[in-house]
């Protein structure tokens, strides 16, 4: 009976060693996928940099860095409606991992580039609908920040400042959509009511030189 049970602890030590170092080739090997997929973006090779950062995504699914180049390269392809499917792949991806938690900016940037795509997607109408599901079910102010960027490239500033109003409304302290959307309203012109997203965001962090500015 002794050495049935060293036996079977042997056996799951050695499963267990086996696990970590797959996990570790596989982190790995996304790692070169991603480094050689930048390589070829920055050399404005797109299509051989998209097929890099599929590589790196598949070898590591919560790889949302990789993701986003991925969307971003098709982007310079034109294949606007794939980029769009990746930028959102990045984001359900960030929310994973504790690293991608705590990414703000790269967050940010993945926004942004989504923001863009879903207003010149053909599909937009069917785009916006789906973040406004989503914004209401959930009661997410990111989705609303989104649509706020959404309606902003599209020309539509009554829209964009309701979306950030309903996004304010969910999450009266978040810095950053405080912020954007006083700073939004100060570019419309309409200061005084720009003052009260902007005092709010002043309040949270009174060191942004921004919102200071504006505030003056």
């Amino acid at each position: 009976m002794k050495t049935l049970r060293n036996l079977s602890i042997h056996l799951i030590c050695m499963a267990v060693l086996a696990t970590i170092i797959g996990c570790a080739d596989t982190i790995t090997f996304s790692q070169d996928a991603e480094r050689e997929g930048m390589k070829l973006y920055n050399q404005h090779k797109y299509a051989d940099a998209a097929g890099a950062f599929r590589n790196a995504v598949r070898q590591n699914p919560r790889h949302y860095v990789a993701e986003y180049y991925l969307g971003a390269s098709l982007d310079e392809l034109g294949e606007y409606q794939e980029a769009l499917q990746a930028y959102k792949a990045a984001l359900d991806v960030m929310s994973t991992s504790l690293e991608g938690k705590l990414d703000a900016p790269f967050r940010e940037k993945i926004i942004d580039a989504l923001a863009y795509d879903i207003s010149r997607s053909a599909n937009s109408d069917k785009e916006i609908q789906l973040l406004k599901t989503r914004a209401e079910a959930q009661k997410s102010s990111e989705a609303y920040l989104v649509l706020a960027r959404v309606y902003r490239n599209m020309g539509d500033p009554d829209s964009a400042i309701k979306a950030y109003e309903l996004g304010t409304n969910i999450d009266p302290n978040n810095f950053y959509l405080q912020k954007e959307y006083g700073l939004y309203l100060s570019h419309l012109g309409l200061r005084q009511k720009a003052m009260e997203p902007l005092k709010k965001a002043h309040d949270i962090n009174s060191q942004d030189d921004q919102v200071n500015n504006a505030l003056k």
